[in-house]
């Protein structure tokens, strides 16, 4: 009867903070916000990738079985050739030079073949091995593109200098979609982009060698406004939250930058 009522007293001392100690654990163990969002895309792209590196290995493994069953066949018409020449007990120089030649002719073909799968695959991993590095040092994925948004500042030289050692250039903006995103993403903090009219003033070019059109040039921009701070303005940045936020300024200013490198192309 006294254990019975001993333990009674333990279950309703546990009922009573068994809440309370699992409050506090959960205060002390909140985890760390997510972003969903991120995840996603980080997701998306790692199976595209995989898709492309598995249709890469199929095609290397039929490839490789070719390869194989050709030279098996090589192998064959050889141990041919010496079985014929034991039986007739006479060797014909000009036939043997003329086999030769083309069993050479046959594996050079296939050494070629091989050459030109490999390549390409050493190629899509290298690119596999860069995306995911540079997805975990916080560029970001969009429509074909890699995006980096700085959070230092920098003049407009220094910043390409950055990007053009991460084996890109300062973004270029090529559609208004793309203009949108950039503009979402930076919030109307000041950010350099690639484009400059350093060599003739109002003939701006992109760094990264895309053709310029048209732009989304804030109100009575470009201005080419000396602002007594050793020269004139001839680089571009976005200054604002709206569609329309581009604005030239002094190339010696120190702002944050986006750098921009399209998936598949060398950076000129």
């Amino acid at each position: 009867m006294g254990s019975l009522k001993m333990r009674a007293e333990d279950d309703i001392y546990e009922n009573m903070f068994k809440p309370a100690i699992l409050q506090t654990s959960l205060r002390k163990g909140n985890p760390p916000e997510s972003s969903p969002k991120r995840a996603r895309i980080l997701h998306a792209v790692l199976v595209a990738l995989s898709l492309l590196l598995l249709a890469a290995l199929v095609f290397v493994t039929v490839t490789y079985l070719q390869e194989r069953r050709e030279k098996r066949r090589v192998a064959e018409a050889v141990q041919g050739i010496r079985d014929f020449w034991k039986e007739n007990g006479t060797l014909n120089t000009l036939v043997l030079e003329q086999t030769g030649q083309q069993l050479v002719g046959e594996v050079q073909l296939l050494r070629g073949l091989w050459e030109e799968v490999v390549a390409p695959c050493a190629v899509m991993r290298d690119q596999h091995r860069d995306i995911l590095t540079r997805l975990s040092q916080g560029w970001r994925f969009r429509s074909g593109n890699l995006y980096y948004f700085s959070q230092e500042n920098n003049t407009w030289r220094e910043a390409e200098g950055f990007c053009t050692a991460q084996h890109a250039h300062l973004s270029s903006v090529l559609s208004q979609e793309e203009q949108e995103y950039l503009v979402k993403e930076t919030r109307g903090i000041h950010y350099w982009i690639g484009l400059a009219d350093l060599g003739v003033t109002g003939t701006w070019r992109w760094t990264d060698g895309s053709v310029y059109t048209n732009g989304f040039w804030s109100t009575g921009q470009p201005d080419n406004w000396h602002q007594n701070i050793g020269g004139a303005e001839e680089c571009v940045h976005l200054k604002s939250k709206s569609l329309h936020s581009w604005n030239d300024g002094n190339c010696t200013r120190r702002y944050r930058w986006v750098c921009k490198k399209a998936l598949g192309q060398a950076v000129p």
